[in-house]
C-alpha cells in the first residue's frame, strides 16, 4: 500500500508553510493523532469564494492536534474550533472570517470544510487558526493563504477513474467489512485517476469526493458524500492514485459492506477549492 509523504505539524504559535504540506502520515495515524493538511496553500492561489478543507484527527474538537498520544498525561483537553482569520497587518488586527462548518468523520480522520459566508477579499492573506474556547491551550495556526482578485464558477475537467484495484481477503463468516480513512497496511482498494485540469485550481490542490452504493442500488450524489480524498502518483508513469482502506468490526464503520456481498459501486467527483464538481466517475469492484 502506499506511504504518504510525512509533514511537519508545529507544535507553538507559528506560522506553517503549508507549501511543504501532504497528507497525514500513515504512522501518525495509526500510532496516534493525525497531522494537519490545509487547502488553499500559496499566494495568489484561491479564489475570492474558495472553500477551506482542513484534514486532521477525528478527536480534535476535545484533544489538542499537537499530541503525539491521545492516551499520553501530557495531552491538552478541551473545547477547540478551527477559526479563518485575515492575517494581521500594520494597524489591522486579524478579523474573524464567519463561515459554515461542514465535516466528514471516517474513523482516525476528520476532514473540516469551512465554506465563508461572503466572498473573501482580494489579493489579501488568511490564517486557519486552531483555538481552545476557553484559552486554556495557547492558539496556533495550521494554515495560511492568499486570495487572487478571481471568483471561479467553473467545474473541473475531469475524464475520470482509470481502475480500481481491491486486495480484499475472502470474507469470513461473521466477519464484518467496513471502509476506514486509516493506513495501518489494511485491506482496501486502490483506486486510480486520471488528473483534471482546472482553470484556478492547481492540480495538487484537487481533491476528490467519494461515495460507495451496493452495485445494485443508484448512487445518490445529493447525499452527503463518504470520503474526501487527495490523490498522489505513484511514479512519473503512473495515474494519481488514493486508496480506501478497510477494517474490521473492531472499528467503527461508517459504511458497511453487508455480509455477502462480493462488490461495490464507488462513485467519484473531483473537487475545486472552490467546491465546483466536476462529472461523475463511477466503477464496479469486485471484493
Amino acid at each position: 500500500m502506499r506511504r504518504r509523504p510525512p509533514i511537519a505539524l508545529a507544535l507553538a504559535l507559528v506560522v506553517i508553510s503549508i507549501a511543504t504540506l501532504a497528507a497525514p502520515r500513515a504512522d501518525a495515524i495509526c500510532g496516534g493523532s493525525a497531522e494537519v493538511d490545509v487547502v488553499p496553500f500559496g499566494d495568489g492561489i484561491a479564489p475570492i469564494n474558495t472553500h477551506v478543507w482542513v484534514t486532521l484527527g477525528a478527536a480534535w474538537e476535545t484533544i489538542d492536534i499537537a499530541c503525539a498520544r491521545p492516551s499520553s498525561r501530557d495531552c491538552a483537553k478541551g473545547q477547540f474550533d478551527l477559526v479563518l482569520r485575515t492575517a494581521p497587518t500594520k494597524g489591522a488586527p486579524p478579523e474573524d472570517i464567519a463561515t459554515t462548518r461542514r465535516e466528514l468523520r471516517s474513523l482516525a480522520i476528520a476532514t473540516v470544510e469551512l465554506v465563508p459566508s461572503a466572498p473573501l477579499r482580494a489579493r489579501t492573506r488568511y490564517d486557519v487558526w486552531y483555538v481552545e474556547e476557553h484559552g486554556a491551550t495557547r492558539p496556533r495556526v495550521v494554515g495560511t493563504f492568499t486570495t487572487g482578485s478571481a471568483t471561479d464558477i467553473t467545474a473541473p475537467t475531469w475524464n475520470g477513474i482509470v481502475r480500481a484495484t481491491s486486495n480484499v481477503p475472502t470474507q469470513v463468516p461473521g466477519k464484518k467489512i467496513v471502509t476506514m480513512h486509516v493506513e495501518c497496511e489494511a485491506d482496501g482498494v486502490d483506486v486510480d485517476v486520471r488528473a483534471p485540469t482546472d482553470d484556478m485550481t492547481p492540480p495538487a490542490q484537487m481533491r476528490y469526493v467519494l461515495w460507495i452504493e451496493d452495485v445494485k442500488a443508484k448512487i445518490d450524489y445529493v447525499r452527503t458524500p463518504l470520503l474526501y480524498e487527495a490523490a498522489y502518483p505513484i511514479d512519473t508513469t503512473a495515474p494519481p492514485r488514493f486508496e480506501i482502506n478497510l477494517g474490521t468490526a473492531e472499528t467503527r464503520a461508517n459504511w458497511e459492506i453487508p455480509k455477502g456481498v462480493r462488490a461495490v459501486k464507488i462513485g467519484v467527483r473531483a473537487i475545486d477549492l472552490a467546491g465546483n464538481v466536476s462529472v461523475v466517475s463511477e466503477v464496479v469492484v469486485k471484493l
